[in-house]
């Protein structure tokens, strides 16, 4: 008894010494990462697509989430290119010029019904609702939760006509260990089914 009581006093101090240190920050790589870009790759097009960065209007916009730990310690998640807004408005770019798009990113407020002619052909807003990356710690198992929710405008301007939708996707992987680069894949992988829904359905 005394020796079981050795061993699971130190264990107990461990833990409290974790739940007591300093909160950590992780960054977060946001990108669009499509798990075969080849196959993505059509011949170039002739359509020209303008972007206006997209606006963050999230409650809180200093982070994109938080993992709680067993002891009540919480950390948090940063983006990078921070703002998010910057990442997000990066990976739709990137997303159109991996399909052949022509791309180019206007100045941020841009008003998209104020182009008259082409080139552009196709104007894209939008603003993030929901970008959010969480993670609950337990015992032996993280369980982490990715939703990105944006609302996008999107302009077509040799019709002048437009129309706003709202693109969505989430996750909800449950893991052993935690690692920073299996949240960074998740949320990844929600950013990156989101902006495919979008162009796949909505830019032609």
């Amino acid at each position: 008894m005394k020796i079981a009581r050795c061993l699971i006093v130190p264990g107990v101090l461990v833990m409290l010494a974790a739940g007591c240190a300093p909160p950590v920050t992780y960054v977060v790589d946001l990108e669009y990462a499509p798990e075969l870009k080849e196959e993505l790759t059509p011949k170039v097009s002739e359509i020209q697509i303008a972007v206006v960065p997209f606006e963050d209007v999230r409650e809180d916009k200093t982070i994109i989430g938080t993992r709680r730990r067993i002891m009540g310690r919480v950390d948090k998640f940063d983006a990078r290119p921070s703002p998010a807004a910057t990442a997000v408005t990066q990976a739709v770019v990137n997303a159109l010029k991996i399909r052949g798009y022509q791309t180019e990113t206007l100045k941020k407020g841009a008003n998209a019904e104020g182009i008259t002619q082409s080139p552009p052909h196709i104007v894209v807003s939008g603003k993030i609702d929901e970008l959010n990356a969480d993670a609950q710690s337990k015992l032996g198992y993280t369980d982490i939760k990715t939703v990105v929710r944006l609302k996008v405008k999107v302009y077509k301007v040799d019709d002048k006509n437009s129309f706003t939708i709202n693109v969505q996707s989430q996750s909800e992987p449950r893991i052993v260990f935690f690692n920073p680069s299996v949240m960074q894949k998740s949320v990844n992988d929600t950013l990156t089914d989101a902006i495919d829904h979008l162009i796949t359905n909505q830019i032609k």
